[in-house]
């Protein structure tokens, strides 16, 4: 009889899913591996007992967790819907790589048109002090600049 038992026992244990006892938590590393990972629209630094948008975030992902997905499958989801903005930091691919280079790429460039337009700028400068240094009268009478004719007029006069 407790044979009997035993072996009904052993068999209804058996039958029974073992995705019903798998019940994850806050606490549960699947969960923190997760939204750690998330950027959770801004939101993923927050306090969560005072940030509803980080409770929702909690809540969604601990559901998925329940039903069966993966934390893997959790993040590609959430990238498939939001993008690359869903994470924290872009991912090791291409298009991470691409998403981590552009800010330098964007400052480098910015740093070559600054270069390129104080140069510009101050060698304008000396060629507009190299052409004044050298104004003298033309061999006909005339002069080269408007302020040296000027000039040559006020002394005759005053």
């Amino acid at each position: 009889m407790i044979r009997k038992v035993i072996v009904l026992l052993a068999f209804f244990l058996a039958s029974i899913p073992v995705a019903a006892f798998a019940s994850y938590t806050v606490n549960s590393p699947e969960f923190k591996e997760v939204t750690g990972q998330l950027y959770m629209d801004g939101h993923s630094e927050h306090e969560l007992s005072t940030c509803k948008v980080r409770k929702i975030y909690n809540s969604e992902v601990l559901e998925m967790l329940n039903e069966g997905m993966q934390p893997d499958e959790i993040i590609s989801h959430y990238t498939d819907v939001l993008g690359p903005a869903a994470l924290k930091a872009p991912d090791n691919g291409i298009n991470g790589l691409f998403a981590w280079l552009m800010p330098v790429a964007g400052t480098a460039a910015g740093g070559v048109i600054a270069v390129v337009a104080i140069r510009r700028m101050t060698a304008a400068k000396k060629q507009r002090v190299n052409v004044h240094d050298s104004v003298g009268t033309l061999p006909d009478g005339d002069f080269a600049s408007f302020e040296e004719a000027f000039e040559n007029e006020r002394k005759k006069y005053f």
